[in-house]
């Protein structure tokens, strides 16, 4: 069956088998009217010769008049069902495309909510959830490195909240440019990248007042592990002593890991 779309090619198409199904049922109901008057008219004239309604019957059979009338009711009956038929198809295919439709929209609507559902909105890396939806299809080679910016509130206090949102945008999408990006809250990012990089990082940030500021950022690189929040620790704690040049101590470093394993789990 062929799919009708909203075009004029297939509006046309439907309007000519419409037509041609209107006239087959009206020249149907028209040859079945002429055969009753026929009928009619043969039996009452036979019933009055004194003729049998067998011998009638019979007689029927073989009147040319009645198979004609009877013949051309067959045929015209028959072509106006064969359109009808048609038309039921073209509506049902027209339907199924209305279908098609409203799925793929609702398919794009379930996207779009489930990308601002992994999605930082600020920067547009990949939110903890994100970065657990995506874990399982990370190379077992990669290195995940967890980046924490320096002095960033003295960006927010001295440029503003917009200087400060301009750093995480401009530093996520610099990152972005060796692997995957996510956000895992403030200003700490991760970024899933095929090699190490080094523990300190910088960055030449344009301020939306046109300044150009130096950014810079301390990073902890693991290696990938099958669990996200153990490596999500392991990497917090790589930072903390390329941040500090020491292990951030036992109770110290107990706090960071149980953080760092609540902040896995979001």
């Amino acid at each position: 069956m062929i799919a009708v779309a909203a075009d004029n090619t297939h509006a046309t198409w439907v309007e000519l088998h419409e037509a041609a199904m209107r006239r087959y049922a009206a020249a149907a109901v028209d040859a079945s009217n002429k055969w009753r008057a026929v009928n009619a008219e043969l039996t009452a004239k036979w019933r009055a010769d004194g003729i049998s309604d067998l011998e009638i019957s019979r007689a029927k059979d073989v009147n040319l008049s009645l198979a004609a009338a009877y013949g051309e009711y067959t045929y015209n009956s028959n072509r106006a069902q064969m359109h009808a038929a048609v038309l039921q198809g073209a509506a049902a295919a027209r339907s199924l495309l209305a279908a098609d439709g409203e799925a793929a929209r609702l398919r794009a609507e379930r996207d779009h909510y489930r990308h601002l559902a992994l999605t930082d909105e600020l920067t547009a890396a990949l939110n903890r959830r994100g970065l657990a939806e995506h874990w399982a299809t990370i190379d077992p080679d990669a290195v995940l490195g967890v980046i924490d910016l320096n002095r960033f509130n003295e960006v927010n206090n001295t440029w503003g909240h917009d200087a400060g949102d301009a750093v995480l945008v401009s530093v996520a999408a610099l990152l972005g440019e060796h692997g995957t990006v996510a956000r895992l809250g403030g200003d700490e990012l991760a970024v899933v990248a095929a090699e190490a990089g080094p523990s300190v990082l910088t960055w030449q940030v344009t301020l939306p007042a046109g300044q150009v500021i130096t950014v810079a950022g301390a990073a902890g690189w693991v290696r990938v592990g099958p669990d996200m929040r153990e490596t999500l620790t392991r990497a917090d704690l790589a930072m903390y002593q390329a941040k500090h040049g020491r292990n951030p101590g036992t109770r110290a470093g107990r706090r960071r890991v149980r953080d760092a394993v609540r902040a896995g789990a979001r």
